[in-house]
């Protein structure tokens, strides 16, 4: 078997076999596929997509291939939480400590960001000293001491999905759907949790930009799910402008800080609740929505979703206080951006305001410049009245009339206001 074949043959648009995916896993894992060479098989999927067939070949094989953790002699019912990738996305840092402080446990791994997104594993390395990589061998004494982990050690569970998630990172083909099947759901499967919550976000900040595209990695995710017989729900969100006030590491940290002292913005409460509602329906801990969010509130007011979250943070070794009590911004430059014009705010396209985080993001040193950031004070359709501030950027960078100027046309000041819609599109479930 040639591998120069194989590309041949997906080129023409004929389907891969069981045999020949086997074959595309073990030589790219063993070196015998190099990334030039793999890159022109992602080629070809993106001339002929991946048929469903081929994606659960690909997961069939890599999950064999893959180190699984076996939590089931954990009390407790286990949730995994994992999301497509957005920008402001904080909530799997939000909702993890609400579903320990209500008696739920949660064992994930978390990738850095890709793309334009921002990573879960980056902005708690907002937090010094965190240890968020765990070694395979000691990953299920650590998951018994913790009612949550949060760890990117996929490496050593499986080699072939960390050096295809950093080629597709490096050569920003991200939208291969069968290979984000596979990615995702690798890392979902290879902990055998009770249960599996996936945000499909869609919009112009997501990696799917229609609800098309988001349904169909849903409804492919979920023959995986119901083959392996895990409980899910996938809950499609709208992406089309920045979920919550802050986007940039340690600003999001700040927000998740702020959500448990009851300072919500509305877009990132309701996304929220509709999470902590699919967990607890799966684990039998409410009846109605109305119930979830009492039981959330309660534990919002009375500090113990803040004290879960600290102690999450605690637990893997992470300064909480660092940012717990000293919550200014300490960059050389604040650049404030303000109305020039009355009219209705419009987004134009929230994958930009992401790449433009990440931009200033980056130190000359290529560091990752934890302070700097973006905070969105108006959404979509809020009403401003000329020199109203929109937003402030946080930045180390000299070029601050530059970066004024680019953000500036990112957003439309309209006259006609665009009608809010709310942010939880469908859910597919299998409870």
């Amino acid at each position: 078997m040639k591998f120069a074949d194989l590309i041949t043959k997906k080129i023409k648009n004929e389907e891969l076999n069981f045999n020949e995916v086997k074959y595309i896993v073990e030589n790219y894992s063993n070196n015998q596929i190099n990334d030039k060479e793999m890159t022109k098989l992602i080629d070809a999927f993106l001339i002929n997509p991946m048929t469903e067939q081929e994606t659960i070949d690909f997961f069939d094989v890599t999950y064999q291939k893959s180190q699984k953790v076996d939590l089931r002699q954990i009390k407790n019912f286990k949730i995994d939480k994992h999301s497509t990738g957005g920008v402001g996305d904080k909530v799997t840092l939000l909702l993890l400590p609400i579903l320990d402080a209500l008696g739920l446990k949660s064992y994930k791994f978390s990738a850095g960001r890709l793309g334009f997104t921002g990573g879960t594993i980056e902005k708690l390395k907002s937090f010094p000293n965190i240890e968020l990589e765990i070694s395979a061998e000691n990953y299920m004494q650590k998951a018994k001491e913790n009612n949550i982990l949060l760890t990117s050690g996929i490496e050593e569970m499986s080699y072939f999905e960390k050096k295809l998630y950093h080629l597709r990172n490096v050569t920003q083909k991200n939208n291969v759907l069968g290979m984000v099947v596979n990615s995702v759901m690798i890392k979902k499967m290879i902990l055998n949790n009770d249960g599996l919550i996936i945000d499909v976000k869609v919009g112009s900040g997501a990696f799917f930009k229609t609800f098309k595209e988001g349904l169909q990695f849903a409804e492919l995710a979920a023959k995986i799910a119901n083959k392996y017989d895990r409980k899910f729900s996938f809950i499609i969100t709208d992406m089309n402008e920045p979920l919550g006030e802050n986007i940039g590491n340690k600003l999001e940290i700040i927000e998740v800080i702020n959500f448990f002292k009851n300072k919500q913005t509305k877009d990132l409460k309701e996304i929220v609740i509709a999470h902590v509602h699919e967990a607890l329906l799966m684990s039998k801990k409410t009846k109605s929505l109305k119930e979830t969010k009492s039981q959330v509130e309660k534990i919002i007011k009375n500090g113990k979703a803040l004290e879960k979250f600290r102690q999450f943070v605690e637990k893997q070794n992470g300064d909480f206080d660092f940012i717990y009590k000293n919550q200014e911004i300490k960059t050389k430059n604040k650049i404030e951006i303000k109305s020039w014009q009355n009219g209705y705010i419009n987004i134009i396209d929230t994958s930009k305001i992401g790449s433009f985080v990440n931009q200033i993001n980056v130190l000359n040193n290529n560091k990752i410049d934890y302070e700097s950031g973006v905070q969105l004070f108006k959404k979509n359709g809020d009403f401003v009245g000329k020199n109203e501030l929109i937003a402030i950027i946080w930045t180390n960078q000299k070029n601050t009339n530059l970066l004024e100027s680019q953000f500036k046309k990112l957003i439309n000041i309209d006259q006609k206001q665009k009608i809010q819609v709310s942010k939880i599109k469908k859910i597919i479930k299998n409870f």
